[in-house]
């Protein structure tokens, strides 16, 4: 058992050969104070550029940095690993946490994988221009369970990866991020393919609070997924969600592929590029049984969702549904949802009015599913010669 209870910890410059650069834990470890400063750390072979954690650990400094570090191949800042790993960083309403410029070929600044738990709490995180050459700029997560929540705020700026998932990669495992009050930004991160800030695979993926704001600001993908990329999972944005400025190959915004994607709040998509399809949001499922389905409901009193001013191949677009499709819509409290921009869709996708007011503005010509309006919808088309 290790507790270090110091004014500042400098963890400044070590190397190791193949875990932990500067510290390795495999049994229980404590450190506390008010600075914890970790740079210039360095894994040659393996994981954990600062820390490898394969037993019970807590950083609970007031201030806790990691920048500057790097690993051969998983968590250029720490590696948590294995069923008996759990990491916490950082104190509830006390901590500021900055993970940056820290590089990996998988999780650039954390890789929590193996059935790890990791936590990280207090009062902000920051993660800004971490890099992974294939996976998770930010963060990489695999088999494991994670948290991050803050009191005033959580960050992903700059980061990069690759492959996917710019900020963070989410693979078979369950995932929250943020709280019911403090808001989140993730912006200008991007990945080589799928996933400019966040790629979820197979995996139930939590983003925001009821109270909150979400925002994905010009992030960026190759291929799928400007800000986000769903990949056969379950993926919660709940609270007020504003997408801006984001672009891929298809889906400027989203990619849902096989997945169940449920907006709840309000939701705003402008000024999203596709150079495919779908402006803000592309859709593909496989077959009957593997649909790919959106269930966006606006439910805040007095505030519209809104998809304006996204565009893709044939023009100003909002949704692209390609085969395989559907998208739920409800209104409640007195909210609507408003597409200034039209759906697209083939012959086997639909659109279902579950309830409340839903203002279709554009032209629609180029959605062959069905349209289905329910007891309590309604619905409201302008007309387009």
């Amino acid at each position: 058992q290790m507790k270090l209870a110091a004014s500042e910890v400098n963890l400044l410059g070590n190397k190791s050969s193949y875990i932990g650069g500067a510290i390795e834990n495999a049994g229980t470890m404590e450190i506390s104070g008010n600075s914890f400063y970790a740079s210039g750390n360095s894994v040659i072979s393996d994981e954990g550029g600062v820390l490898w954690n394969g037993g019970s650990a807590t950083i609970n400094s007031s201030n806790v940095t990691f920048e500057n570090n790097t690993a051969a191949i998983y968590g250029g800042a720490v590696c948590n690993s294995g069923p008996s790993s759990d990491l916490t960083i950082g104190a509830s309403g006390v901590t500021n946490t900055s993970f940056s410029k820290n590089k990996a070929v998988n999780g650039g600044a954390i890789t929590n994988y193996k059935g790890a738990n990791l936590d990280i709490v207090g009062n902000s995180q920051t993660f800004e221009a971490n890099e992974a050459t294939a996976n998770g700029g930010a963060i990489h997560n695999i088999d494991s369970t994670m948290s991050i929540a803050s009191e005033t705020g959580t960050s992903f700026t700059g980061n990069s990866a690759g492959t996917a998932g710019g900020a963070v990669y989410n693979l078979n495992s369950t995932v929250n991020i943020g709280s019911d009050s403090s808001d989140i930004y993730f912006g200008a991160n991007s990945a080589g393919n799928y996933g400019g800030a966040i790629y979820n695979e197979g995996s139930v993926l939590n983003v925001g609070g009821a109270s909150s704001t979400t925002t994905f600001e010009a992030n960026s993908a190759g291929e799928f997924g400007g800000a986000i990329a769903s990949v056969n999972n379950d993926l919660n944005l709940i609270g007020n969600q504003v997408f801006i400025g984001n672009s891929a190959g298809n889906g400027g915004a989203i990619s849902s592929s096989t997945s169940t994607v449920n907006m709840y709040g309000t939701q705003t998509f402008t000024g999203n590029v596709a150079a495919g399809r779908g402006g803000a949001i592309y859709m593909q499922g496989t077959d009957a049984e593997n649909r790919s389905v959106i269930n966006l409901t606006s439910n805040i009193g007095g505030q519209n969702s809104v998809f304006s001013g996204n565009f893709d191949s044939t023009g100003a677009n909002a949704i692209y549904m390609d085969g395989n499709a559907t998208l739920n819509l409800t209104t409640e409290n007195g909210a609507n949802i408003i597409f200034d921009d039209p759906i697209a869709g083939s012959a086997n996708s639909n659109i279902i009015n579950q309830s409340g007011n839903v203002y279709y503005n554009g032209n629609n010509a180029g959605f062959a599913g069905d349209f289905n309006l329910l007891s309590g919808g309604n619905a409201y088309f302008t007309a387009h010669a």
